[in-house]
């Protein structure tokens, strides 16, 4: 049996306040928060001085542990989120 494909999710409608509280739990999800952020960035004009996004795990068991690699990993792009959300809100647009 085949799983149907997963269409990643279009963050690009949401405010920053919602932005700000989406909590991924698919690698998909934490792909496209990180790809919103990061064009958002853009716009600000602060992307160039980011810490790097944080990269997918490669070492998961598939196991189900309780302290997963993946429950990591979707920390970290939250807490990575926020520092770049933090230095766009001092930031100004740019605007053409």
């Amino acid at each position: 049996m085949l799983w149907p494909a997963m269409t990643p999710p279009d963050y690009s409608g949401l405010d920053d306040e919602a932005l700000a509280r989406l909590q991924p739990a698919l690698k998909l999800e934490a792909e496209a928060l990180i790809a919103e952020v990061m064009s958002r960035a853009r716009r600000h004009a602060v992307a160039e001085a980011l810490p790097p996004a944080p990269q997918s795990p490669v070492s998961c068991c598939g196991r189900g542990c309780s302290n997963c690699v993946w429950l990591y990993f979707y920390g970290e792009v939250m807490f990575w989120r926020d520092e770049v959300m933090g230095r766009w809100r001092t930031a100004r647009p740019i605007t053409h």
